[in-house]
């Protein structure tokens, strides 16, 4: 159960550090897109850091971003890295082609290593496991680490594409349709992962809140890498590890991309759609949801064979 506590630390707190940080470093440097990279990261670890630090204490919490100890550990170090290919990108046409094969690789290094040592990527064992674990074959590892690798650069794609159009509507989407990732994971059964998502989302919130206030020409463009590798590795790791039913991801991934990406610019009907379509997108994924988690309390034992 969530309680007062958790939304303090897992909303309040990291949307106030993203606020407080993208307005101090766009004071000192009058760089939005260094604002916009480096409050996300510092909200979001601080949010994530929070949450944890209310069993183990703070300085655990942190460890454990070095110390891995579970897949949703790992988030921290890809957070973090986001922020390089968008960053070396600016210095010149070297710096861009370094940039998108960061990207790619960064794309595909997020599901392997959220994946791997669980029952879809096993680590080598000297003994073969003579039963059926699940575990993918070659080829079924080939397709969904490069299709999750191949849609994540897409996405980073999109969002780049959009950088002079609408950043205010783009900032403020991006946060709403995070908040329906977060509803709808906690909706599935998945607190954890949902709190996790609540982190991305009060990031999110205190990213717009700043740059509006300041009247700052970038969006969640400016912070593709970071904003992308987090929220892209929750859904991962939620329906990987937690069973959120692709019928409710890949609807939130499309409504992530209108949210934040390139829609039309330039035409007049495209905020107008683009909200539309967004708002449509999550309010079915939320009540679908929101009737599952109904039915499961009803009946516990819905879907349940037996033996």
């Amino acid at each position: 159960m969530i309680t007062l506590y958790d939304l303090l630390l897992g909303g309040v707190l990291p949307g106030v550090m993203a606020m407080l940080t993208l307005s101090g470093v766009w004071k000192l440097t009058h760089n939005g897109a260094s604002s916009w990279r480096t409050a996300v990261v510092v909200g979001f670890l601080v949010g994530m850091w929070a949450l944890d630090a209310q069993a183990i204490g703070v300085l655990s919490a942190i460890a454990k971003s070095l110390r891995i100890q579970e897949a949703k550990d790992f988030l921290a170090l890809v957070v973090i890295l986001g922020v390089f290919p968008d960053a070396i990108a600016v210095y010149g046409k070297q710096g861009r082609v370094t940039a998108w094969l960061l990207r790619v690789a960064l794309c595909v290094f997020l599901p392997w290593r959220l994946l791997t040592g669980s029952v879809y990527l096993p680590n080598a064992t000297a003994v073969p496991n003579p039963f059926d674990t699940g575990a993918w074959s070659t080829f079924k590892a080939i397709c969904w680490l490069g299709g999750i690798a191949a849609m994540l650069t897409s996405l980073w794609g999109l969002f780049l594409a959009a950088r002079d159009h609408a950043p205010r509507v783009r900032s403020i989407l991006t946060a709403m349709v995070a908040l329906a990732a977060a509803i709808t994971l906690a909706l599935s059964g998945s607190i954890t992962y949902g709190q996790l998502m609540g982190v991305l989302v009060a990031t999110l919130t205190g990213c717009a809140i700043a740059s509006i206030y300041w009247k700052l020409e970038r969006g969640p463009d400016a912070a593709a890498g970071p904003i992308l590798m987090a929220f892209g590795g929750v859904l991962i790791l939620a329906h990987f590890f937690a069973e959120l039913k692709m019928l409710y991801a890949l609807p939130l991934v499309l409504a992530f991309t209108l949210a934040g990406g390139w829609f039309f610019p330039g035409k007049r009907w495209s905020n107008p759609l683009r909200c539309a379509v967004c708002l449509i997108l999550i309010a079915v994924v939320v009540i679908l949801a929101g009737i599952d988690f109904a039915e499961a309390q009803n009946n516990p034992y819905a879907g349940y064979s037996g033996m």
